[in-house]
């Protein structure tokens, strides 16, 4: 929300109000809501935020060629071109990586 208020958010300072989509995967709408809220942000910074701050109810994404399509076009439809596109997670199902450090000696 503070870059699409144009405001310095983890040390970057937008120049001017930016266009943020939001893509998240695992939290539903009721929850989403409630965090927002606890963030307790400044009114103005809301009022000028809202109008650069799309994001999407709860989906499954592949990120297929189909799938970019939809969103593409959702957006076209919307007349709304982010600056900036943020995805929460990609899942918590699935394989991950775990990396190991041998400590030194």
């Amino acid at each position: 929300m503070h870059m699409a208020a144009g405001v310095s958010f983890l040390g970057m300072i937008p120049n001017q109000p930016m266009k943020v989509l939001c893509l998240q995967t695992e939290i539903d709408d009721g929850y989403l809501k409630e965090r927002l809220q606890e963030l307790k942000l400044d009114k103005e910074l809301l009022d000028i935020g809202a109008n650069n701050f799309m994001i999407t109810p709860r989906v499954q994404l592949s990120f297929s060629s189909e799938e970019i399509d939809e969103i593409k076009n959702s957006l076209e439809e919307k007349s709304f071109k982010p600056d900036i596109i943020a995805i929460d997670r990609v899942s918590r199902k699935g394989t991950y990586v775990q990396w190991e450090v041998d400590p030194p000696g």
